[in-house]
């Protein structure tokens, strides 16, 4: 689980640990040896913020995408940034394919079965962004499917999410977790 700093948290796994048969755009990083991917509202999360477009994303369901990185060095490395907090949380072979599964159902597809490339590592996604259903909720639906003991609908922000991560997890890089 990767906090940035602010609002955004992700999920970074290894490349080569992702099932072949999931996770579509998995394909587009194939020297990468991790991927990290992110969900969120389309404008919130592609342009810079503004009061309206924070309105929006809250007050009414919003269209959604997929960030994704690819990268070859270690995830201390790769998020080396101090505000960056990076915690690592060991799942089951079973949890880790569920985790894969959630992901793989938040792409949308093309009628050829691809994901949607909106360039620069961003994918069309599936599913609505409000303030209900945040990158922060669905990083811990994606725990929770993972066989993870934590509560979604206490992470509409980082800090909870953060603090539930660090309670079945081990802090890799950053900060300790917001209370």
């Amino acid at each position: 689980m990767v906090n940035h700093g602010g609002l955004h948290t992700g999920i970074a796994v290894r490349w080569a640990d992702i099932p072949t048969n999931l996770w579509p755009a998995r394909n587009d990083y194939p020297n990468a040896r991790y991927l990290e991917v992110g969900w969120g509202d389309d404008d919130g999360y592609r342009k810079p913020l503004t009061p309206w477009i924070v309105f929006k994303a809250l007050c009414w369901p919003t269209r959604s995408v997929l960030q994704m990185e690819g990268f070859t060095n270690s995830l201390a490395e790769n998020f080396n940034d101090p505000g960056c907090t990076v915690i690592e949380i060991q799942v089951s072979e079973r949890g880790f394919v569920r985790l894969c599964e959630h992901i793989d159902r938040t792409h949308a597809l093309a009628e050829t079965g691809q994901p949607i490339r909106l360039g620069d590592d961003w994918y069309r996604a599936r599913g609505k962004y409000c303030m209900f259903k945040t990158c922060n909720t669905w990083v811990a639906s994606g725990l929770r499917l993972a066989g993870c003991p934590i509560t979604p609908a206490y992470c509409l922000t980082r800090g909870p999410l953060l603090y539930q991560s660090r309670k079945i997890g081990r802090l890799v890089s950053g900060q300790s977790p917001i209370k």
